[in-house]
């Protein structure tokens, strides 16, 4: 049986691999979004369908940490992680981006990819923090 700070300990690892999968998901979602940035109208439909096939199982695997995350409020004297707002309008901007592709839509796809992805990486650092503190805090005698 756990006590409640190795219960915590424990869940926020699992948090992190969660995060960590979306963060390279979104890299990934990142690197097919520079490639329909520069392929021309018909080419860039190929990296369009892997660009938002990444970001779709990035925002899973983000959920993932946020259901976590949650659970760990009722811990609140242990950690405090704010969980903030990541747009997942995905079906909307695919059907946008698909079917008006420009330059535009695709720059705009490629800022809300980066966005979520740095929102991605504060909540990494602080779930880090938390675990070192934790960690600290359970070493003291």
């Amino acid at each position: 049986m756990y006590s409640g700070r190795e219960y915590v300990i424990m869940r926020l690892r699992q948090a992190l691999f969660h995060l960590d999968n979306a963060i390279n998901l979104l890299k990934k979602a990142e690197n097919f979004s520079i490639l329909d940035i520069i392929l021309p109208f018909g080419l860039s439909m190929i990296p369009d369908f892997f660009e938002y096939d990444a970001y779709g199982r990035a925002m899973a695997e983000a959920h993932m940490t946020f259901m976590i995350l949650s659970e760990l409020r009722y811990y609140a004297g242990f950690v405090n992680l704010d969980i903030p707002y990541i747009d997942d309008t995905t079906p909307l901007w695919m059907l946008l981006d698909v079917g008006f592709d420009n330059i535009i839509f695709d720059l705009l796809r490629h800022m809300k990819i980066s966005e979520a992805r740095k929102k991605l990486e504060d909540i990494r650092r602080n779930i880090i923090q938390a675990l070192n503190s934790l960690s600290r805090a359970r070493l003291t005698p």
